[in-house]
């Protein structure tokens, strides 16, 4: 579906009643809104440094969007190639096996949880484990 397309959908939805922002024909505030998560996936094709210089509503989204109700997900096997705007902003990380010694270094680094002394965890975790840390 074409960006054109989804704006048309949501606008009829929103007008028929199909979303739930409004309530009894008002427009409701923003605390009453359901929470939005947004995932982006392949993040270092998006969210490197090179694309974020200009501004990006994924950095917007980093570091205002929990007031708002909406969070962010990014699924990546390259920490060295995300943005350190949007990496510092990250409260929960699930780390999974990572072959390469850079990349380990690297989410080590940027993890909201000391995660000094996992370096050989996550180069010999098998499929479906990973380590999670959290800045709460």
């Amino acid at each position: 579906m074409g960006l054109r397309s989804l704006a048309d959908e949501l606008v009829l939805r929103l007008g028929d009643g199909r979303l739930p922002y409004l309530e009894n024909g008002v427009l409701r505030t923003s605390d009453r809104l359901p929470y939005v998560n947004v995932v982006v996936e392949e993040a270092p094709s998006v969210l490197n440094p090179q694309r974020m210089k200009f501004g990006s509503v994924f950095r917007d989204i980093s570091r205002q969007g929990r007031k708002f109700g909406i969070g962010l997900t990014v699924v990546l096997q390259q920490v060295s190639e995300i943005d350190a705007g949007v990496l510092t902003q990250i409260n929960t990380e699930l780390t999974m096996a990572l072959g390469n010694e850079q990349e380990r270094r690297e989410a080590i680094r940027n993890a909201s949880a000391d995660l000094s002394g996992f370096e050989r965890e996550l180069q010999v975790m098998s499929k479906g484990q990973a380590l999670v840390s959290a800045s709460y």
